[in-house]
């Protein structure tokens, strides 16, 4: 992990995939980051990602439950 010291304004470019991040602010408990990135490139922060699986999981396991309870009178 490479770890960067940077100040309000100034920004961190990953050149090779045309993406560059902006300290916003910084707080107490908080940086806010922008981030400018080709549209093809997907960004997201983890938590949302594991809530997503999480929930598509859970569709998937209902779908099979409801797709065995068809054979319960069988």
């Amino acid at each position: 992990m490479l770890v960067l010291s940077r100040k309000i304004q100034e920004q961190i470019l990953i050149p090779g995939l045309n993406i560059r991040l902006t300290i916003l602010s910084v707080g107490k408990n908080r940086v806010q980051v922008g981030i400018e990135a080709p549209n093809g490139i997907q960004i997201t922060r983890p938590e949302v990602t594991r809530r997503s699986v999480a929930r598509y999981e859970q569709q998937d396991f209902d779908v099979e439950s409801a797709n065995l309870s068809a054979f319960s009178d069988v």
